[in-house]
């Protein structure tokens, strides 16, 4: 397993982590495109392939609450 270092809220956000990074490993299984989950993760998910998995997943009726909960798992953003 691979924990996501860029997300400074990791920890005590567990299964919110888990709900975040399944969009992207679902996208990556999905596209099988080189790099697509690293950079799905990147930046603890702020960044333009994690919304675009998203809606490749089909998941843009939780788009609001997926975006949120990334914004808290990485709150300390510089």
């Amino acid at each position: 397993r691979r924990i996501n270092n860029d997300c400074q809220n990791f920890i005590g956000n567990r299964a919110m982590y888990e709900k975040v990074d399944w969009i992207c490993k679902d996208c990556a299984n999905i596209f099988r495109k080189d790099g697509l989950l690293n950079n799905c993760r990147s930046n603890c998910f702020y960044n333009t392939e994690f919304l675009w998995c998203i809606d490749a997943t089909e998941n843009t009726r939780n788009k609001e609450q997926l975006e949120q909960w990334a914004a808290i798992l990485g709150a300390g953003w510089n």
